[in-house]
């Protein structure tokens, strides 16, 4: 009686084997190298992040301190920095080392992105205030209260949620978006967020070669005029920059 009892729960659980089959993820990238302990969650389970861990979609990687360097299978570069959370939302490759859609969302943080190999168009990137568009190739973006990017290499669009959309170009120009605004910074502004928000800018030494940029066109003046928020402001013509000091180092 025993025996077929356990025979009959042995076929039932074949069956739902069968019916049911489990679905592994497709790892998307991988880790290239970590500071501090990051982690990942999701489908593939809560797991402790270390140089070539595999990332897969719907993961969450958070960093507390230091930053997690990932590249994903198209040659997209990543960088998740400190007291930071990003969820890889959303990842479809195509064709010769394309992906016909990446998808990723700055819940809390701040960024280094270095498109791949796939077609600018596939590039989606959210956040709570807003989306960025890709055109160009290389930025830092952050999201807290407010969502903001500088560009260091080509040009990204940088959307609020309810509307207002600006361009902002490469050289170091920076925007900035809440719910219902888009604007882009003038020069005490941005110094108070490239302090405040942009890690990489200050200092890549924890980055390794491929993630580093060249950020010599973001040089912020130690001394600042009333009106350096303003670009048209009427002392630009005059101002005197006393010193002048380049943040970062690093390469294309």
């Amino acid at each position: 009686m025993f025996l077929k009892l356990l025979n009959r729960v042995l076929v039932a659980s074949l069956v739902m084997m069968v019916s049911f089959p489990s679905f592994a993820a497709d790892k998307i990238g991988n880790v290239v190298a970590v500071v501090g302990s990051p982690s990942a969650s999701g489908p593939s389970g809560n797991r402790s992040l270390k140089k070539d861990s595999e990332v897969f979609e719907d993961d969450t990687i958070t960093v507390t301190t230091g930053n997690a360097q990932l590249i994903l299978n198209d040659g997209t570069r990543i960088v998740v920095g400190p007291s930071s959370k990003l969820l890889l939302d959303q990842f479809v490759m195509g064709e010769k080392s394309k992906a016909k859609s990446v998808a990723i969302k700055g819940l809390r943080g701040t960024y280094r992105f270095i498109t791949g190999k796939s077609d600018k168009s596939a590039y989606k990137i959210a956040t709570a205030h807003g989306t960025i568009g890709i055109r160009g190739t290389a930025f830092d973006f952050w999201s807290r209260e407010k969502t903001g990017a500088v560009v260091l290499r080509g040009k990204v669009t940088l959307k609020s949620v309810n509307g207002p959309r600006i361009d902002v170009n490469a050289g170091c120009q920076m925007g900035e978006a809440t719910l219902g605004t888009a604007k882009l910074l003038g020069n005490k502004d941005k110094v108070a967020s490239i302090k405040k928000n942009l890690p990489f800018l200050l200092d890549q030494s924890q980055l390794t070669p491929r993630f580093r940029l060249n950020v010599t066109s973001c040089r912020l003046t130690s001394t600042q005029n009333p009106d350096d928020s303003d670009p048209s402001g009427p002392n630009r013509q005059n101002e005197r920059i006393q010193q002048q000091r380049t943040f970062g180092n690093g390469n294309d």
